[in-house]
C-alpha cells in the first residue's frame, strides 16, 4: 500500500510527499514531541511507572508490526 493509505492509532497519518532536491513528507499534526525526545529528555516520561513505559513501548512495537506486515521497514528505530 502507499504510505498515505496506512491507518494505525500509533502512526501519524501521512498526507502527502514530494521529491525535488530534497524529500518532503507532510504528516498530520501530532500534539506531542517526537518519541526520541519524549523517551530520553521529557521529565514527565521519566517519572512514569515502569508499567506505563512498557505500555508505551508495546504501542510502538504494534505499530512496527503493522508496518512490517505490509512490507514496510522503518529504518531508524533506536
Amino acid at each position: 500500500p502507499t504510505l498515505t493509505k496506512l491507518r494505525h492509532p500509533n502512526i501519524s497519518m501521512i498526507i502527502g510527499a514530494w521529491f525535488d532536491q530534497k524529500s518532503w513528507i507532510v504528516t498530520e499534526y501530532v500534539e506531542w514531541s517526537n518519541l526520541n525526545f519524549v523517551i530520553h529528555e521529557d521529565v514527565k516520561f521519566m517519572q512514569l511507572s515502569e508499567s506505563k513505559k512498557i505500555s508505551i513501548m508495546m504501542q510502538v512495537a504494534r505499530a512496527v508490526v503493522y508496518l512490517h506486515n505490509r512490507g514496510i521497514i522503518h529504518g531508524n528505530i533506536k
